[in-house]
């Protein structure tokens, strides 16, 4: 009711806005990266490299972290009201997509 709102609200405030922003975010890499072939997809280009998709591939890494860190911050949240805000499904929710985000930071 509207007790639990009062409770969770500025979680769920900050939840909505990072879903928006990080969804934003990842529409504007699909654009960017539209164009490239798989191989440019996958593997950040070398600072020599003319012409290529180093700066939209950075970008997504910024993006990356900070999906990653609204993770870690949510999880911390999930685990102290543990089970108020979600059972064991949701923690492993968050750890696989934060397994999910750190091979997408390490490789390339």
């Amino acid at each position: 009711g509207e007790h639990t709102l009062l409770q969770r609200g500025p979680s769920y405030a900050v939840s909505l806005i990072h879903s928006i922003v990080v969804t934003g975010r990842g529409v504007m890499h699909l654009y960017h990266l539209w164009n490239a072939s798989n191989f440019d997809k996958l593997l950040i280009p070398g600072k020599d490299l003319v012409n290529s998709y180093r700066t939209a591939h950075l970008r997504v890494t910024a993006t990356n972290t900070m999906f990653l860190s609204y993770l870690i911050y949510d999880l911390f949240h999930i685990v102290m009201q543990f089970p108020k805000l979600g059972g064991v499904d949701t923690i492993m929710h968050h750890l696989l997509f934060a397994l999910c985000s750190v091979i997408n930071g390490t490789y390339g």
